[in-house]
């Protein structure tokens, strides 16, 4: 927008944790575990958190957001539980970090308004649930990006090829109450039970692990012509450049409740360098607790009791994270 070239300068103080980007992400670790999901359940929880900013983003400006504005839908009943280790982000000329980031992706296909018409035009994932092992990891994704970053410790494995156990823990409650504590604990465990951890396959080249998940996924009937038809139309509908989708919003002081603002954000996080990649032999479980501070299980529409995964999937990859756009905002 126009009215951006006019922002004041931000206030750079000495200790602060929010850092500016865009990075690069050198040798992240990466696990994905596919689980089933209620299609209902994602599509009230994608409307309450970024619909309704963007439908009241389109009313405030009808010119700018509502002829011309975005729609998010989810586009399939699964959700993507993804560990990625990163051993270095680069953070320009400043230094770098490590960092584990472990969160619930929601697949998403992101729609632009031309006039009545709504286009498809991207595939992004929204995160609705991201733990984080540092302070400035969470500052500067809730901060700047509106990454929903929270503060955990973890159990992860040492070779993406190779998982045994992840586990989370974070500060959580059981239940509301004036007496109840805040304290840390466990939020979901997920085994390989089998104790036939390891990689199924791997692959050194992007287009032979994509034809891997593919054949996963559709039982291997097809799988190299089904994947050229999926890339065809990727292409066409630009879904090949992945993004992710946010909220972004700030409380307000006087009124907690509410927002003092709120916007949907968009990035890109291009893939630099595909290291090796495939799937994952084993058969995992997942432990989920029901915590009223973390309703993980209602608001992704996930099966009661003990779940497994449909599609598990390892890699080792680089890739980059770039300043993000607001797609809407109020």
């Amino acid at each position: 927008m126009l009215r951006r070239l006019f922002l004041p300068r931000y206030v750079e103080r000495g200790g602060t944790q929010d850092i500016l980007g865009p990075f690069e992400l050198e040798n992240v670790s990466l696990n994905a575990f596919a689980f089933r999901a209620d299609m209902r359940a994602l599509c009230e929880l994608v409307d309450r958190q970024l619909g309704r900013v963007i439908r009241r983003a389109a009313v405030r400006h009808p010119l700018t957001q509502g002829l011309c504005g975005t729609h998010v839908v989810p586009i399939a009943p699964f959700v993507f539980l993804v560990v990625a280790q990163t051993e270095r982000i680069q953070i320009g000329e400043r230094g770098w970090m490590p960092e584990i980031d472990v969160a619930f992706w929601v697949p998403v296909l992101l729609f632009e308004r031309v006039g009545p018409v709504l286009v498809p035009c991207r595939l992004a994932f929204y995160q609705p649930y991201l733990f984080v092992d540092s302070g400035q990891a969470m500052a500067t994704g809730r901060e700047t990006y509106g990454y929903h970053k929270m503060l955990g410790t973890f159990v992860l494995p040492a070779d993406p090829s190779h998982v045994e156990t992840v586990a989370v823990d974070t500060i959580a409650f059981e239940t509301w109450g004036p007496h109840v504590e805040g304290v840390s604990q466990r939020l979901f465990t997920l085994r390989e039970t089998s104790g036939a951890a390891g990689p199924a396959s791997e692959h050194a080249d992007p287009r032979d692990f994509a034809e891997a998940v593919l054949g996963e996924l559709t039982g291997g009937v097809g799988a190299v012509a089904a994947l050229r038809r999926v890339l065809g139309l990727a292409s066409r509908l630009d879904l090949v450049k992945v993004s992710q989708v946010f909220l972004k919003q700030v409380r307000d002081i006087e009124d907690p409740r509410r927002a003092a603002y709120q916007a949907v954000c968009e990035t890109r996080a291009p893939l630099r360098r595909f290291h090796r990649g495939g799937l994952l032999s084993g058969n995992f479980e997942l432990e989920l607790r029901d915590l009223v501070s973390h309703p993980i299980r209602r608001e992704l529409g996930l099966s009661d009791g003990t779940l497994t995964p449909c599609l598990q999937l390892w890699a080792s990859i680089d890739f980059d994270l770039r300043n993000g756009k607001v797609l809407a905002e109020v």
